[in-house]
């Protein structure tokens, strides 16, 4: 494994134990993902790793679960299924150096396909819908830590939630 993979690896792995869910966060927010195995590109090299997959979308749905049990309301549950993941840019096989460099374009965005279900304490339907999540660009002026290797999917998945749950309600 080369040394920055490793790193990385490393830094994600304390970063994620660092920031344990609370209980009630993790109970009312579920996000499953729908064929993992199938996601465009959810790796950490050039070659695709089912633990670097692993680790990623357990990073997606604890930021997810954290991020949304803010938005909603006592006794609310959202309930998201995620069909695609597609991380910001691109491992290119010709630069043989760099293979576990991503490489960031703006034809290379960050992509998220979910669907989602909001559900009342009474268990009635407040929302629902799917989304399909796409940078339009590379965020500028938005504050993001330069070191965390989802910080453009994190971008796009905060956009979706302040769109469609604006207010803890």
């Amino acid at each position: 494994m080369p040394t920055s993979r490793l790193i990385r690896a490393l830094t994600l792995a304390c970063a994620a134990a660092a920031t344990p869910l609370a209980s009630a966060e993790a109970g009312r927010v579920e996000v499953v993902y729908v064929d993992p195995q199938q996601f465009t590109d959810v790796r950490d090299g050039f070659t695709p790793t089912d633990s670097a997959r692993d680790f990623y979308l357990a990073e997606i749905r604890r930021y997810i679960e954290r991020q949304a049990a803010r938005r909603l309301a006592d006794g609310e549950v959202l309930r998201v299924r995620i069909t695609d993941v597609q991380l910001a840019g691109v491992y290119e096989a010709r630069r043989a150096a760099v293979t576990d460099v991503r490489i960031i374009r703006e034809v290379t965005p960050a992509r998220i396909d979910l669907g989602f279900r909001l559900e009342r304490a009474d268990g009635a339907v407040a929302a629902a819908g799917e989304r399909q999540l796409r940078s339009t660009g590379y965020p500028v002026g938005v504050r993001i830590d330069p070191s965390d290797p989802l910080r453009y999917e994190k971008v796009l998945l905060d956009g979706w939630l302040a769109e469609t749950f604006p207010q803890r309600r």
